[in-house]
């Protein structure tokens, strides 16, 4: 039960902690280490539509925070700093996917280390947070399609469940923007095999809908669908 894995938990500290706390350097180590760390890191840009996007660190902030500008000469903003979101810095905002002209992008939000995320959407040139909200996502993006996108969920997990339940069953849904959840198209399950992974994509032209599955490390398979054709079912 919890109170179990509670205690093995509480053990395994006493012991981890009763040996690193003996070591009579460790202090100098932290010191060194953080002294090593502190400098100014950026990831490289990348461009999406009229906007160049980066990510830069002053040294030891807990998250990296994202900036954009209008083509290459234009006034660097922040478009976002997860740094804001939690005061010990735990929460994480990385982005999933932009829509195919460019104009809004799909935000991945997780806290504390956790699998599970939420998905938001922001129009891009004002920097403005829809109201949509994805719950229940985890291990995938966000594959645009006209006005809105697919993406990969799990069942709500019951009462208590929420990081010691099983992640079986995940579904392929499409995800309409300015509605809610509850209305999301179903697009792909598999319950002959609950272990599998769903991972949604478009093609470059819009025309496709490639869904890669996988379980473990055993390969992985691709479905597709004709996103012109009535025909909906995956091949």
């Amino acid at each position: 039960g919890d109170s179990a894995v509670t205690a093995w938990i509480e053990q395994q500290n006493d012991v981890t902690f009763g040996y690193l706390e003996q070591i009579p350097y460790r202090s100098q180590m932290e010191e060194r280490l953080t002294q090593l760390a502190n400098y100014p890191k950026s990831t490289t840009p990348f461009h999406a539509g009229d906007y160049y996007f980066y990510a830069k660190n002053d040294g030891l902030q807990n998250q990296y925070v994202t900036y954009y500008r209008k083509g290459m000469d234009g006034e660097e903003k922040v478009f976002f700093d997860p740094n804001t979101l939690s005061e010990d810095g735990t929460v994480t905002l990385s982005i999933a996917g932009f829509s195919a002209d460019r104009k809004y992008v799909t935000l991945s939000q997780s806290a504390a280390g956790s699998d599970w995320t939420e998905l938001y959407v922001r129009e891009v040139a004002t920097n403005t947070q829809l109201e949509d909200k994805i719950e229940w996502t985890k291990f995938g993006g966000a594959a645009w399609y006209g006005d809105g996108f697919f993406y990969s969920r799990f069942d709500a997990p019951g009462a208590n469940q929420t990081f010691t339940g099983a992640s079986d069953n995940q579904k392929v849904y499409y995800h309409k923007l300015g509605t809610p959840q509850s209305e999301d198209e179903l697009i792909y399950k598999d319950p002959a095999h609950p272990k599998r992974y769903f991972f949604a994509s478009t093609t470059d032209d819009q025309r496709y809908l490639l869904v890669y599955q996988s379980e473990g490390t055993s390969g992985t398979g691709i479905l597709w669908r004709d996103l012109q054709s009535n025909d909906k079912q995956l091949r």
